[in-house]
């Protein structure tokens, strides 16, 4: 039918082909039954052909009886998405050309969303995930795995992923395999030729992402963690997606959502500056909204006052999430010395870091200083300003200088807390001067 259709049309494989964005072997295959059309592919010919809903109709009830016949389990597990989601257009339109892009190769797409603690990674994978899903994208199925990173004592071993990821798709236990290559086979095996999302929350390392990875092109993987996942490009074609904080006018509007319209109007003013003060990250925003509303506040103002001391900030918290805990994660994962380093920058004011600086704070050599510079990068707690010069997020600073307060010359506290018990140098005015270009 479909080669009938094409040539009445006039077309060559090849003019066909650019036309549908399937390469013309594809099409060939599925012409001469050697290959099943999948539901993408099918909406593609009735879009080139205007034959309406005709090839769509087909490909979905042969998707439909393959699935009955193997026992396939179609997975919904993506979690609720955020009632108030603001802002993040143009991240939300770089997955879509990350993952759903014409062109078709042999690749996995795989998106990776870093960034720091509290600014919205698993918000924005899951907000474009169902968009995709309600778009008619991923029909076989959604796939949720919270990795529970970035500790990598606490983080979940791909061994044990594997297990629960093939009993959601319907593989009996006696048939999964004991071997971690194995398991990470039939999985792929399971979801070749299918059109499926994982998305891979909280990710700790490259290590425990790459046995989770599907082999068939028409899945998409989208892997959100605070680190950047060195070596996990060397292993699969990976784009990269790093996340900050909102801006102004997306974070009072986020505050506003929350609040509601009539105490948005008591106090324009006040959300703006609760926004500031919160350092428009959304999990501050959002925790800080929250506290409005539990509270009864009729303003954002009465919140913003108790907020202006720095450390007052590290306190929000609603229920069982914790401002202070999403930091707390990342800085346990850290090695001693970047931990030491990261409360001694806690303790300066709101400046450019450079190696130099660092080093001087530190007592350390400029290559070590510059080693931890460049892992606290790594794991968002601190953000490149240019090639020179870091900076410090606000409420990462109070954070750390609490810590700083709380644990150096304290060798029983470091010691619980997993961190150097060596107490931070003196800051003298030459070390802080050298901070600043």
């Amino acid at each position: 039918m479909l080669r009938a259709h094409r040539t009445k049309s006039g077309l060559s494989l090849t003019q066909f082909a650019a036309r549908v964005h399937f390469n013309p072997g594809h099409i060939s295959k599925v012409e001469t039954g050697k290959r099943s059309p999948s539901v993408t592919f099918a909406k593609g010919c009735d879009r080139a052909l205007n034959v309406g809903n005709t090839f769509t109709a087909i490909a979905s009830a042969l998707e439909a009886a393959t699935r009955q016949q193997q026992g396939w389990v179609q997975p919904a597990q993506l979690p609720a998405a955020k009632r108030h989601f603001v802002g993040r257009h143009d991240d939300l339109h770089g997955l879509d050309g990350l993952l759903q892009g014409p062109e078709q190769t042999l690749a996995v797409p795989v998106a990776v969303i870093n960034g720091p603690p509290g600014v919205g990674k698993t918000a924005l994978a899951v907000q474009w995930a169902h968009r995709a899903a309600n778009d008619g994208h991923f029909p076989d199925g959604q796939l949720f795995v919270n990795l529970q990173g970035p500790e990598p004592d606490t983080s979940a071993a791909p061994f044990d992923v594997l297990e629960d990821l093939l009993r959601t798709v319907g593989v009996p236990p006696s048939r999964i395999p004991a071997e971690l290559d194995q398991r990470a086979a039939t999985f792929r095996s399971y979801l070749n030729g299918r059109e499926m999302l994982l998305v891979l929350d909280n990710a700790a390392d490259a290590q425990q992402i790459h046995p989770l990875l599907p082999g068939s092109p028409r899945c998409a993987v989208v892997v959100t963690s605070r680190s950047r996942l060195p070596g996990l490009m060397s292993l699969v074609d990976v784009a990269s997606l790093t996340l900050h904080e909102l801006c102004q006018p997306d974070a009072a509007k986020l505050i506003c959502a929350v609040i509601g319209k009539v105490r948005a109007d008591a106090n324009p003013g006040a959300v703006a500056v609760l926004a500031e003060r919160c350092g428009c990250l959304p999990l501050a925003l959002v925790l800080a909204a929250e506290r409005i509303v539990s509270h009864q506040h009729h303003s954002a103002e009465a919140l913003a006052t108790e907020l202006k001391p720095q450390q007052a900030r590290l306190s929000l918290a609603e229920g069982d999430v914790v401002l202070r805990d999403a930091f707390e994660t990342s800085y346990k994962a850290l090695d001693e010395q970047s931990a030491r380093v990261f409360r001694g920058l806690g303790l300066l004011p709101d400046q450019l870091i450079d190696v130099a600086g660092t080093a001087s704070i530190a007592g350390v050599p400029p290559e070590e200083a510059s080693l931890s510079l460049r892992n606290l990068a790594a794991a968002h707690l601190l953000a490149r300003h240019d090639e020179r010069h870091y900076r410090m997020h606000d409420l990462l600073r109070a954070y750390a200088a609490d810590l700083a307060r709380q644990l150096d010359g304290k060798p029983e506290r470091a010691k619980a807390n997993g961190c150097a018990a060596d107490p931070i140098p003196a800051l003298n005015s030459l070390a802080a001067t050298t901070l600043v270009a």
